[in-house]
């Protein structure tokens, strides 16, 4: 669970020196990173599925969709059409639990992360926009470390 971090400049953020300071660490971010690859891909061979077509031709047009809205938007339509109504009804509830889940790995993957030599054995995790915000200011605002983590 995020904790706020104290102001104690011992924070160092960048990839390359948090991945030296804390690869255990970083290597779960990566990991999630992968895994979440594969929910898409796994996804794609469902809508293959749900369309009676080869994996192949509904995994290539499901990732052509960019837009992850539009990739569920496309499933939830065909479930609607193929589905039984109890079954189409379930699917849509795993699309909104997926979707939660897509907002956490998504403040994961763009998150900004470093360490705190006070903290050996965390990782820091900064909001983009608040790094941003620093950047431009030339201040770390230190409550916004914690911030939406």
């Amino acid at each position: 669970m995020p904790q706020p971090l104290r102001h104690d400049h011992t924070t160092i953020f960048g990839a390359s020196a948090t991945r030296v300071a804390r690869p255990e660490l970083m290597a779960y971010l990566g990991s999630i990173t992968v895994m979440w690859a594969e929910i898409e891909a796994m996804l794609g061979v469902v809508f293959a599925d749900m369309l009676g077509t080869e994996a192949r031709f509904g995994v290539a047009l499901f990732l052509a969709l960019r837009a992850e809205a539009a990739q569920k938007d496309v499933l939830r339509a065909v479930a609607e059409l193929k589905l039984p109504g109890e079954s189409a009804t379930k699917f849509a509830l795993f699309l909104k639990r997926l979707r939660d889940s897509a907002e956490a790995r998504n403040r994961i993957a763009h998150g900004k992360w470093g360490y705190s030599l006070s903290h050996p054995d965390a990782l820091v995790y900064m909001d983009p926009k608040d790094d941003l915000r620093h950047r431009s200011t030339g201040q770390l605002d230190r409550a916004a470390l914690s911030r939406n983590g």
